[in-house]
Parts: C-alpha cells; structure tokens; sequence
C-alpha cells in the first residue's frame, strides 16, 4: 500500500526567516539566493513522503520536547512539526548560530 502524501505548510515565522536568509544571500549573489531558496524548499518538500526523514531537534531533546524534527541543508536547519497530515515548518535557522538565542529573541519580540 502506497503513504499518503502529506502537506507542508510553512508558519510565518518560518516563510520569515527563509525570506531574511535569501534577502542577506541576494545582497551579494542573487544567483547563489535563488539557488539556495530553491534548495530549501525542495528539501523541505522531501518531508511530503517522508515525513519522520529527521531527527529530534537535540537543543529541545535537552529540555524532553521531542516532538520538533528537524532536516538540514547545510548550513541551515529546517525545523518541523508533523501534526496528522500535515508536516509544519516552524523555523528555518543557521546552525552556526546558537539556537537556545535564537527562540528566546523570537519568543521576546
């Protein structure tokens, strides 16, 4: 028997940050913006057949919040939710940067 394919739907706090990351990408090659966008979205397309394909976010595991995933695309983290069909992006993020900071300034703005 064939899965069903889900849908993925993007928060807009993750169509935010996606756009932030290609706007600062776009001011020095907006090739290399456009190439980039196109990769993060088709990886997190992939998560429409398969959807467990990531692993636990190990900043939230920390904390026993393992329902977030979380597939990358070097260097940057697409980080989801599956809820009954539906796989939900919640935030697109640099692993260089320290993702503890990053939810608390997006939980403080």
């Amino acid at each position: 028997m064939k899965n069903k394919s889900l849908k993925v739907i993007w928060a807009p706090q993750a169509a935010l940050d996606l756009e932030e990351i290609i706007i600062y990408i776009a001011e020095e090659s907006p090739q290399n913006a456009k190439r980039i966008f196109s990769r993060l979205k088709e990886k997190a397309e992939i998560l429409k057949n398969h959807p467990n394909k990531g692993l636990v976010v190990p900043e939230l595991k920390n904390f026993g919040i393992t329902t977030y995933l979380q597939v990358s695309s070097k260097p940057w983290r697409i980080i989801y939710r599956i809820n009954d069909n539906i796989v939900n992006v919640v935030a697109v993020i640099d692993s260089r940067q320290d993702l503890q900071q990053i939810l608390a300034n997006k939980l403080t703005r």
